[in-house]
């Protein structure tokens, strides 16, 4: 009934930004709402997945990354606050 949000924590261009806007391509034919792509690059996507982790858990907005958000970011830095749990 609302907008869907992806956030992508790489700069637009890259792999990722690809798989998240055919995704969102996709999702917004499929299911009949404007899905919209926010690009948040930097500290290895652990600034993207942060928002996510933050947002309300209501399923408008989803993250798109690889394995560093969840996996890496918190085994080498400990301004990583988010854990898997979050998502």
């Amino acid at each position: 009934t609302k907008p869907i949000t992806i956030v992508i924590g790489y700069p637009p261009g890259g792999s990722t930004d690809l798989t998240g806007r055919t995704l969102a391509h996709e999702l917004s034919k499929r299911l009949g709402v404007p899905v919209v792509i926010e690009n948040l690059g930097g500290a290895g996507g652990a600034i993207g997945a942060q928002k996510v982790a933050n947002a309300q858990p209501d399923g408008y907005t989803l993250l798109v990354g690889a394995n560093n958000e969840i996996a890496i970011s918190r085994l080498v830095s400990s301004a990583v606050k988010y854990q898997i749990k979050d998502f």
